[in-house]
């Protein structure tokens, strides 16, 4: 069972999945250049590998596409692609295949194929590199040797950025809540792979290196009377594409950024106050996969402060988390989320002090920890690793 239970989760890792199945009129190749700065050692490259070229213009039909039939037009000479070589794309979203026909129609290469996986590029050895989610690019930029694009960014009204690490938020989050100020993240992720010819991947590590998390706001709160409410808004997303060129091949992975203001909110009569906090953490967690076993790691440091005393007579709870959740996708099957979530709650009641009726109020804040690793195949999930942390908590007033 426990061999079985290996196979699977090895299975998905490996696995690519098509994500994309035409090419922009406006995307251009990017230059592999330089080797990136990657950690290898022993890395041995398949000789059957081979990368599509900008001058290779993918034809498929959605439908063919479905069936692993790929065709490309091409000028001049055909590419010399016979059955058993892989070929891998970063020109269409990123994709791996293995080729099991072959055959030159006129202009057109038509190749019958499966899906191929990790270890087909890499028969052996280990993989390392950094992935930036600080880098604000619209065009194909490098950090660190890898090159990346942004895809996509929505951001909802109130909320600006103009560097894709600092935000502005100026929000309704309910007809009673309201939130105002700056947001602050720069992830930094660390990913390594160790394979071998006999039992494929062996480890898999993904980790959060050291990221600050700012947060500085002001939730603003009235209510004419009882109110109760869930609070859920996204401020936007940012969508950007990475490629590290590993010996001339392309890895591509895709990330999300979505800022979300996520909580609650009930109170039984009549309140009007704000309160102005600021939370800053450093985390460095993430996880690990080695032969079969799975294991979490966390290290944080963080610290809650409240800018000014608040008053109020009134008994409720409210709570409110502003979240970056990141999710980093590897060719649509290996899904990295983390969810650093930083909040701020106040609880107040009654008590009844002498005879008289006095109100006993509290405010918290801190910061709690997400963190995920799925598989997918094909829209079926095949595993998922995920926990949650919580790692801090602070009471600023009481």
């Amino acid at each position: 069972m426990k061999a079985q239970k290996a196979f699977l989760v090895i299975t998905a890792l490996m696995l690519l999945f098509v994500s994309s199945c035409k090419k922009n009129d406006d995307e251009q190749t990017p230059d592999p250049g330089p080797e990136p700065e990657v950690i290898t050692q022993g890395l041995v490259v398949s000789d059957s590998v081979f990368v599509i070229t900008a001058d290779m213009t993918l034809s498929s039909s959605i439908f063919e596409l479905e069936d692993g039939i790929y065709k490309y037009n091409f000028e001049g000479e055909a590419p010399e692609v016979g059955p058993g070589a892989i070929i891998v794309d970063s020109l269409n979203g990123g994709y791996l295949r293995k080729v099991e026909e072959s055959a030159v129609i006129g202009s057109t290469l038509r190749l019958e194929t499966t899906q191929a996986s990790f270890e087909d590029l890499f028969e052996e050895g280990t993989l390392e590199f950094n992935v930036d989610l600080g880098v604000p690019l619209k065009n194909y930029t490098k950090s660190d040797g890898i090159e990346y694009k942004l895809l996509d960014d929505e951001l909802e009204e109130g909320a600006s950025t103009s560097n894709y690490v600092d935000y502005d938020i100026e929000a309704e989050l309910s007809s009673e809540v309201s939130v105002s100020g700056g947001f602050n993240v720069e992830p930094r992720f660390n990913f390594k792979w160790k394979f071998s010819k006999e039992h494929g991947l062996e480890q898999f590590n993904c980790f959060l290196d050291n990221t600050r998390v700012g947060l500085e706001a002001t939730l603003a709160f009235t209510a004419g009377g009882s109110v109760s409410a869930t609070i859920q808004k996204s401020f936007g997303s940012i969508t950007k594409r990475g490629i590290a060129w590993i010996y001339g091949i392309p890895v591509i992975f895709d990330i999300e950024v979505e800022l979300l203001g996520m909580g609650y909110v009930h109170f039984e009569e009549e309140a009007n106050f704000p309160i102005t906090f600021t939370n800053t953490s450093t985390l460095s967690y993430g996880v690990s996969y080695n032969y079969g076993a799975t294991s979490f790691v966390t290290g944080f440091s963080n610290q809650s402060e409240l800018s000014a005393t608040p008053s109020f007579e009134a008994k409720g709870q409210v709570r409110l988390d502003i979240i970056p959740q990141v999710n980093i996708e590897f060719y649509k099957v290996l899904g990295n989320v983390i969810k650093p979530k930083p909040y701020v709650e106040l609880a107040a009641q009654y008590i009844n002090v002498g005879g008289m009726q006095e109100t006993c109020a509290q405010i918290d804040a801190g910061i709690d920890l997400g963190l995920g690793v799925r598989g997918e195949i094909f829209g079926e999930e095949i595993f998922d690793f995920s926990k949650d942390f919580n790692i801090a908590k602070k009471t600023l007033w009481k």
